[in-house]
């Protein structure tokens, strides 16, 4: 229940003003969006690799994907409260590590039947998704953590609220970038699939 409260106190103090606060990174912060960064990549990786795996070599059935999601969601969300304010134990910081990368690689999985029938269709429109969705994400990205005066990416902003207020928990701060990443490829996927059935048509 302490997740719950966290969010219902988060929204509480959610203000416009706070998410336009426009003041320069301190060292501290930009140590952290580092971090954030860092593991969104290692997500990335993972979710790329178990996509991969899951094409070509093993194909593992969609419930047991979707289970390991659910339980590692909420495995994480339920250690919430230990990490909330950087007073988590190295054996729990390991334990949630491997939750991220439980939910990263479930996500790869539940992908995979579509990005293969994507690259099916046109096998060029996986590599131009995957790098424009990462293309746009790292100009928002280095935006917000070399600019002086400003924060581009929504998400970002949230992040450095947070962490201001004391919450120092970098592995969901990167949980909410990696979402939004997933998102944005998935998104562009689908545009450009879309786009090549209309042409197959």
């Amino acid at each position: 229940m302490d997740f719950l409260n966290q969010i219902r106190k988060r929204q509480k103090e959610l203000k416009l003003s706070n998410i336009l606060n426009f003041s320069p990174l301190t060292n501290e912060e930009r140590k952290h969006l580092i971090k954030i960064y860092g593991l969104l990549a290692v997500g990335t990786m993972i979710t790329a690799l178990s996509c991969y795996i899951d094409i070509y070599f093993l194909k593992i059935p969609r419930f047991i994907a979707s289970m390991i999601s659910l339980f590692c969601s909420f495995a994480l969300a339920g250690s919430c409260s230990y990490s909330h304010y950087g007073n988590a134990l190295p054996v729990a910081s390991k334990k949630r590590l491997l939750y991220f990368a439980g939910i990263s690689s479930a996500i790869g999985i539940l992908m995979s039947d579509y990005i293969a029938y994507v690259n099916y269709l046109n096998p060029s429109i996986l590599p131009l998704a995957f790098f424009g969705s990462l293309s746009i994400f790292s100009c928002f990205s280095l935006s917000a953590i070399f600019s002086k005066n400003r924060f581009v990416l929504f998400d970002t902003q949230i992040t450095l609220f947070d962490f201001r207020r004391g919450n120092k928990d970098y592995i969901m701060h990167s949980i909410c970038l990696y979402l939004d990443l997933v998102g944005l490829f998935t998104h562009l996927l689908r545009i450009l699939g879309q786009k090549e059935e209309k042409k197959k048509k």
